[in-house]
Order: structure tokens, then sequence, then C-alpha cells
């Protein structure tokens, strides 16, 4: 059985033909789906059930069991029973992962923790306002359907509407982590979770899996199927469904119903790596490749410095340098922050709403601090976190740092690979709990965000940012460009508004600031081409200092315990072998 536990759908359409509720053929084979029994059950007080709306606490899990009871117990079921869902349509299923009914789940470009899902580095992303508005949606076109079944009044529409708005005030009202975000968290549930499951997303999603893969054991990875892949599907002549999906298939047939196909030998993490910025990824400019955990085993933890001016043709008010020596002298650059309507906001969730995306950031940087590297000899892969360590002296007592990491092209524009946010008060990190490599350096730190600390006004202070963990490569020829920019609050967070004033950037001495970038070493030519008329890469370099031919690499180290698992194994090459020689045959 696929069951799926969500707050959207209204019940006027009958039984449900597939799921997960959304992007029909993108996740899943629609033949498979055809073999499972299909169960959609509404939250309480969305759809056509009766209460009210608590957006995934304690009521809803208590729901969410006694639903799975009933499923498993059914005379049309097996007692077997496969979570699923896509977005917000997954976000309970995490809390059923312990029910003895559940064999697996397959969860798609969704998250297991409500803070981390509707804020980013402790600010608003505007993604619980999509939300609620597609859960209260669900409610009004179920009306007639409440009143079939006699629940119209239970509570009355006005009740239920107030539960909602509650829900959404609660997310904006609530700018630290309390008890009220610590109930909507699955993190504890899943690190004893002994069930497989398969975790979904892509580099431009709106919302990552990362997190919660990291925390479950055994957890199997497909960085390939988001909110945003309906155009890289589109674009990759069948190779997206024959290299990416089919391993979500296997496993879903293999663990859902019971079929002997050999999925649980298939390779721990799927990568779609783009090339070439967002843009290009829409065409299908990406390749794929099959690796044995996240972050990659074999990473070169690579350190590049904040340095002076670069060259690089940047319109920003600095144009600096990224570079892999530690400049020696104490240095710095000067910014005022910038207005709370900066029309980036929030990148990820403002793109996909509009359903563009802003192509060329160089007209952003002219109100930003950028650093550039030299110009790349030889392409450059980068797959796995990406850390900047700041050193910054503000004249604010609260900030919000915006950064972008950029692909510039020979032309000179500028495009997005990723990007990352934190609220300078809530920039306290936990190094126990932060993701380390061998040598204790934290490549992805963990911050609480359940304490607030106003900036010490003129004094040196360290950020730790995290971008969006991705897989990118970077042509020869091409530069990789660091975007950094405070902002006065946030657009979608109005009722948190900075202080403006200059804040100075330290790039040297005792206070450098620098990027920590996951260089994987020459592993282009091992990867599937999803657009087989993509112009071709050449190798990719094994270190920085081979890509640029400037100096020695800094700082190169492999993946710690945390996360790696060590080499990629023998079996493991020979099944990526066989995958790909079969697709290339098949697509020419």
């Amino acid at each position: 059985m696929l069951f799926e536990f969500e707050s959207y759908a209204s019940h006027g359409n009958g039984c449900p033909t597939y799921l997960p509720s959304d992007y029909y053929g993108d996740f899943l084979d629609p033949a498979i789906i055809d073999r499972f029994t299909l169960v959609h059950v509404s939250y309480r007080g969305t759809g056509a059930s009766e209460g009210l709306f608590d957006m995934t606490g304690a009521r809803t899990q208590r729901d969410l069991h006694a639903a799975l009871d009933w499923a498993a117990a059914g005379a049309w079921s097996t007692g077997d029973i496969l979570l699923t869902g896509q977005s917000g349509t997954a976000f309970a299923a995490h809390f059923g992962l312990d029910h003895p009914a559940v064999r697996a789940a397959a969860l798609f470009t969704t998250c297991a923790d409500a803070y981390r899902c509707f804020k980013r580095g402790g600010i608003s992303n505007n993604i619980a306002t999509v939300y609620t508005a597609k859960t209260e949606a669900g409610v009004a076109q179920s009306e007639l359907d409440r009143l079939r079944l006699g629940t119209a009044l239970s509570p009355d529409p006005a009740r239920r509407q107030l539960a909602i708005a509650d829900a959404l005030a609660q997310t904006v009202l609530r700018p630290t982590v309390d008890d009220w975000w610590r109930e909507r968290s699955a993190f504890p549930l899943l690190e004893r979770t002994r069930v497989p499951v398969l975790y979904a997303t892509e580099p431009y999603d709106i919302i990552h899996t990362f997190d919660a893969f990291q925390r479950t054991p055994n957890a199997r990875l497909v960085l390939g199927l988001g909110h945003t892949t309906a155009e890289v599907i589109a674009n990759s002549a069948g190779r997206h469904a024959d290299a990416v999906r089919s391993i979500v298939d296997r496993f879903v047939v293999h663990h859902g119903l019971g079929d002997d196909n050999g999925a649980e030998q298939d390779p721990r993490v799927v990568l779609q790596t783009e090339v070439g910025g967002v843009r290009p990824y829409r065409g299908a400019e990406a390749l794929v490749r099959y690796e044995a955990d996240w972050p990659l085993p074999d990473t070169r933890w690579t350190r590049l410095y904040l340095g002076g001016r670069s060259g690089s043709g940047a319109l920003s008010l600095n144009d600096g340098l990224l570079q892999a020596e530690r400049p020696v002298a104490e240095a710095a650059d000067v910014t005022p922050v910038a207005s709370a309507v900066h029309r980036r906001g929030d990148l990820r969730t403002n793109s996909w709403i509009i359903g563009a995306t802003i192509a060329d950031f160089r007209v952003d940087e002219a109100a930003a601090l950028t650093y550039t590297t030299p110009e790349l000899e030889q392409a450059v892969e980068l797959s796995g976190p990406i850390t900047l360590r700041l050193v910054a002296t503000a004249a604010a007592t609260d900030i919000d740092w915006s950064l972008l990491l950029t692909d510039v092209h020979p032309d000179g524009g500028s495009h997005w690979v990723t990007d990352g946010y934190l609220r300078a008060s809530l920039r306290k990190v936990d190094p126990a709990r932060s993701l380390t490599n061998r040598d204790g350096d934290i490549v992805r730190p963990w911050h609480g965000f359940d304490m607030a600390e106003p900036v010490p006004i003129g004094e040196p202070v360290e950020y730790l940012i995290d971008f969006f963990p991705t897989s990118a490569i970077f042509r020869a020829g091409h530069r990789i460009r660091l975007d950094l920019l405070p902002v006065a609050g946030s657009d979608s967070d109005p009722l948190a508004l900075g202080d403006l004033g200059l804040v100075r950037i330290h790039r040297g001495g005792e206070h450098a600031s620098s990027l920590l970038l996951p260089l994987i070493p020459a592993r282009c030519e091992t990867s599937l081409r999803l657009n087989p008329d993509m112009e071709p890469l050449g190798p990719c370099a094994a270190s920085w200092a081979q890509a640029t031919g400037v100096g020695e690499p800094v700082q190169e180290k492999p993946v710690s315990g945390a996360g790696g698992a060590g080499a990629l194994g023998l079996p493991v090459l020979i099944w990526m072998s066989g995958i790909l020689a079969l697709v290339r045959r098949r697509h020419g």
C-alpha cells in the first residue's frame, strides 16, 4: 500500500488514482503506482476532515498513527505500508516511520523539521505562507463534501479557517526554536528509524532533505527530483527516467511490493550535477553519477580566502578576490546594509512562486560585495555542503546575511549556483551537532536557532554561514564568485527588521574570512550527460592548484566519519558502469 497523509487535497475527486499527489509521472512510474492500493488521508481540520488544524503538531501525529492502524487492519490491506508524499504532503510522514506496519518510505522534496522548513538561517522564506494557503484552498474546495458527510459544523467554517491562520501566525511570532517548534521536529525519531527511507531533492529545490538524510540510518538520497525538475526531465531525452527515476522505482517496488530486483544493492546516492548555473540546468545541462555516501567520501575540502581586488570585471562595491593563500595583512571591505525590500528576498521560494529565475545577477552585485576566483584553466566540480567563515564588524545590532555562489561565464554573466542565509543574532553554532571533516573543520554548521544574541556593535564577530548543499561543475574559462549582501531584515519577514548602518568585512590576518568548498577530484568523466547535445566538459581538476595553475591547495582533506562511509566500493563501480552503459546504448 502507498499511504499519504497531508493537508492540501479536497475530496470531491473521489479516491486517489496516483500518489504522491503532486507531479504525477515525474517521481514514480505510473505503471508501478497502479500495482499498489492507494490510501490518502487528510489532516484533522483540512479537506473534509473534522477538527482543527495544528500544523503537524502532537495531535496530528497521533492521528497519523491511528490512520496507519486503520489502514494496516483493513480487509483490503496486506498490512504492509510504504509512506510517501511530496513537499507539504510529506511533512507528517516522518512521524510515521516508527509505526509497526510501515515497511519503508519514499519522501520527495520535503523536510522533517518545521522551523528549518519555514525559515532559512532563522529568516522566514515564505514557505509557511504558501503551505497554509494551499491548505486553506483544499478546505474551501471541500465544503460540499463536508455537507454531504455531515461534518460542516464540526467545527464551524470560521473556527477552521482561524486555526489555519493561527498556525501561520505562530511561524512568524516565534522567531526562535521553542517548545512549539520542537513538537514539530521529527529529528529525534529519525535517529532511531530502522526502516529503509529514500529522500529526494535537487540543487535548486525550495526545501531540502539533507538534514533528514544525515539523521536517518542507512537512508538513500536522490539529488535529482524536486519542485523544479520538470524542465530538466523534458529536456533529457528520456535519460532522466532511466538514470535517476529508475532508482526510485526499484526502491519502491522492492520495499513496497516485495519484488526481488536487487534494489538493496543500489548505490546509496544518486548525484545529478548541474553545469553552468540554473538556466543551463533547466535545459538538462547536467551529469548523473552514483556515489556511496553524502558528503562524498573522497571530497577535498578546499579553503579559499577573501582577498583584495580580483580584476574580474564585477560591477560590485569592491570586485574582491577568492584566493588560495591566506592574506597576512589585516584588511577590510566596507558596505552599507541594504534595504529590506531588496529584490532578491528568498531566492528559491520567490523563483518557484513566480515561475521564473533571475538569469544574471550582475545588477544585484552592484549593491553587494563580490569575491571572484581567477579564471579556471580546468573544470572544477563542487559537490556537498559549502560554508563561509565570515568575520564582520557591524554598526547594527542585527542584520540578515544573504549569500550567493555564482558561475561567472566568459561573457561576464553571473549565474546562480546556490545561496545561503543567516540572521546575525542567531549565529550561535553547536559544534557537537555540526558536520565536520576528519581534521575537525566544520563543513556544515548546526545553528540551534533557540536564542537570539544581539550583535556587539563595533566588534569583530565570526559567523559560520552554510549554503544550500549543491552539486555543480564550473567549466574551464569560467570563474567562481561569492556575492555577499547584508540586509536590514527581509521582505519575507517584515516583523524582524534590523538596523541600518555600515558593515566591515574582514579579510586578512587574525580575522581572515574564508570559503570552504567541497572539491571532488577528477570525476566528471565517469558521469552520464543528461542532455546528449551538451557541450563536452573535458576532465575535471583533481585539485584547486590544477584547476587554476596558481599555487598549491591550502586545505584538501577527506570527509570525516560524520558523513563518509569510505571510498566508492568495487560493487558500486561495477553496478554504475552497467547502468550508464545501458542508458548510453538506449539513447545513443
